[in-house]
């Protein structure tokens, strides 16, 4: 570039232009090529920045997305600790009420135990066979007697 500055220079001043001008010409292409190189720097400059910015913004998120990951864990063990605890009572109560019946009528309870394993068992077109001294028939064909 310098070399063609150098013969414009040459032809100008061969033309009949004065030296003011082609001097003029060369700092103007100097500071052309200044101003240019210097928006091409801040260009990268900015692209840079952008570049750390978008990585530290990457980087917040996957420390969120950890510390949300973090309290769910720690939401849904403690729901299923409240959960299994609230099973247990439960399972307790029940066991207290069916030791009370028990206790009130054994043979209530019997029955009652009885019918909730036959309908445990027996599907609705289940075929049984029986002997003659099962609970089971004997409630079939006596009803509530059997059962006392």
């Amino acid at each position: 570039m310098e070399i063609l500055s150098f013969l414009a220079a040459i032809l100008a001043a061969a033309a009949g232009c004065g030296v003011g001008y082609v001097l003029r010409d060369r700092m103007i292409l100097g500071r052309l090529r200044t101003a240019q190189s210097s928006a091409e720097k801040v260009v990268a400059e900015a692209e840079a920045r952008r570049k750390e910015i978008l990585l530290e913004a990457k980087d917040e998120a996957l420390k969120i997305r950890a510390e949300a990951d973090r309290e769910r864990e720690e939401i849904l063990s403690a729901a299923y600790r409240e959960a299994e605890k609230l099973k247990g009572e439960g399972d307790a109560e029940a066991t207290r009420i069916y030791s009370q019946a028990y206790s009130r009528n054994p043979q209530l309870f019997k029955l009652l135990r009885t019918l909730e394993s036959y309908k445990k068992i027996f599907a609705d077109n289940t075929t049984a066979i029986l002997s003659s001294d099962s609970e089971l028939l004997k409630i079939l064909v006596e009803g509530e007697r059997a059962a006392r």
